[in-house]
């Protein structure tokens, strides 16, 4: 379990995990949040919005920390086994504004163990493989994220309200022993006397945290306007509206791998360039298609986003210094997340201005 090759698909396992419990919940807040303390649908959303806001804040804080202990380990199991915590405590709270505020402090803890846990496959990554170490974490990322939200539905279908964040305990538990047990800190990449480095030595770093923050923009205005869209103009019931969704991940996270493997050997720019204007030219169409062709713009549309996002990552590694690893992904990670609440606002709000066709 010592090897790069090892600890980069374990790290990829814990992203996962974190990553499942992100969604895992999700099918279930309109009975969790709305129904429970009797509000308005602002009450999911402000119950959303507060991981999202500690997302924010606390990633370049545990990875600035990170980087002048010299250690990242130590955070991540923090983060998984706080975040354990607070999903346990979550469905006891019969106070809204209590609950948000744990829900809040989660995201804290939370953010530390995904976002170092990718900052980690950074330091172990080599120069000549950083394309497929951010391959498998991507992978991990997205396959989490997309097998969530099936699975909690019917766990809260079948159980109860509660059960998804019961079994978000069980998940979290589960990757915080597997932490204790089997995560190493890489031997030595980073040297503890130049954590410090100033920011400005780094300053091509807004070229991928800006490219970050456009791509989980337009995931996050795309998840939440697309099924919209399917509904109103196709009459589709939630389980096809799932799946033309799925058919958008399923490709996103099985392929991020070879393209990651493709980076190491041509470069991400490549990737970074083509993948969005083929991303954004479908997104531009799938107003104007109907169903069967619309399904293979989702495969397409899904093709290109795996390309593009570890390329994205392999450049945070080629602009950051290694020992400052964690402050660049933080900061990656804090951007994209500003990008991905903004696409959840937003698209409501272009979609009541505009067309879904002007929208898009």
């Amino acid at each position: 379990m010592n090897s790069p090759r090892s600890q980069v698909v374990l790290l990829a396992s814990l992203v996962f995990m974190a990553m499942f419990n992100l969604t895992l919940v999700s099918p279930v807040l309109p009975e969790f949040v709305k129904d429970r303390f009797d509000m308005s649908d602002l009450a999911i959303g402000l119950f959303t919005s507060a991981e999202m806001i500690a997302y924010i804040i606390f990633a370049p804080i545990w990875g600035i920390l990170s980087d002048r202990r010299d250690r990242r380990v130590p955070f991540i199991i923090m983060g998984l086994g706080f975040s354990a915590i607070f999903f346990l405590f979550m469905p006891v709270i019969d106070q809204f504004w209590i609950l948000v505020s744990m829900r809040f402090v989660q995201g804290a803890f939370t953010v530390a163990a995904w976002s170092l846990a990718m900052t980690m496959a950074l330091d172990w990554a080599g120069e000549e493989n950083r394309g497929r170490t951010m391959g498998v974490l991507g992978a991990g990322m997205m396959m989490g994220m997309a097998l969530g939200a099936p699975m909690g539905g019917v766990v809260g279908e079948n159980w109860s309200v509660s059960a998804p964040f019961h079994l978000a305990f069980v998940v979290f538990i589960a990757a915080f022993c597997i932490s204790i047990l089997a995560l190493r800190e890489p031997e030595t990449r980073r040297k503890k006397t130049k954590a410090s480095i100033p920011i400005k030595e780094e300053v091509d770093l807004w070229i991928p945290s800006a490219y970050g923050f456009v791509e989980r923009f337009t995931a996050g205005f795309f998840i939440t306007l697309f099924p919209v869209f399917l509904m109103e103009e196709f009459d589709f019931e939630s389980g096809m509206r799932g799946m033309y969704l799925g058919i958008f991940f399923l490709p996103f996270a099985i392929l991020q791998y070879p393209f990651g493997r493709l980076t190491d050997r041509w470069g991400p720019l490549p990737f970074m360039i083509l993948g969005s204007i083929a991303y954004g030219g479908i997104m531009m169409m799938v107003t104007f298609l109907q169903p069967v062709p619309l399904a293979l713009a989702m495969v397409i549309l899904g093709t290109m986003a795996a390309g593009m996002l570890p390329a994205s990552l392999v450049l945070v590694g080629a602009f950051a210094h290694i020992e400052t690893h964690g402050r660049a992904m933080g900061l990656f990670n804090a951007l994209g997340s500003v990008g991905f609440a903004a696409g959840l606002l937003l698209s409501a709000v272009f979609a009541d201005i505009w067309s879904y066709s002007i929208s898009f």
